[in-house]
């Protein structure tokens, strides 16, 4: 079963009027305008399955990239669970291998405003997709080498949805 939080994330990026009207409600009028844009050119959303499985695909037109969700209340170590370090690395794997572009959406518990940012790994392929790998920040890491998700070094939602709208656009 999906959370919340994933299913929130599929409906801001299907274009759902009412997710999106609703969360956008102490949002900034440009983050608003940007998921506003998915309710007139939506992504198709299909769910992933399988314990360390990918969460989402999301396509239009000609992009194509995975994202699997996370949600926490502040910094989430990949580190303090096992199964969240196997999941990334075989996330990795699967980049490497079949060149698969894929973010983490990592949601904010109990922020306003926009609740959503964006990271790419090391050996995620969503340069193809965006044009500029450089445009989404990687996967933080501590001095240990522990990697984390942490809001504030993310790229919000809002910014990554206006990225893929210039490299939509480019298709019409």
């Amino acid at each position: 079963m999906s959370s919340k939080y994933e299913r929130e994330l599929r409906d801001i990026l299907m274009g759902d009027v009412e997710t999106i009207e609703t969360i956008s409600k102490t949002m900034d009028e440009r983050s608003t305008e940007a998921y506003r844009t998915c309710i007139d050119k939506p992504f198709l959303i299909m769910r992933g399955a399988g314990s360390l499985g990918i969460d989402l695909f999301a396509t239009r037109k000609d992009v194509f990239f995975a994202i699997e969700e996370k949600s926490y209340s502040n910094r989430m170590y990949f580190s303090d669970q096992k199964r969240l370090k196997e999941q990334h690395q075989v996330f990795e794997e699967y980049a490497e291998e079949i060149g698969l572009p894929y973010i983490y959406g990592f949601r904010k518990k109990g922020k306003s405003g926009e609740k959503w940012a964006v990271f790419r790994s090391q050996k995620s392929k969503i340069g193809r997709v965006i044009g500029d790998e450089t445009k989404l920040p990687l996967i933080p890491q501590t001095t240990h080498d522990s990697r984390y998700l942490s809001y504030d070094e993310g790229l919000p939602l809002s910014r990554f949805i206006e990225i893929l709208r210039g490299v939509l656009d480019e298709y019409e």
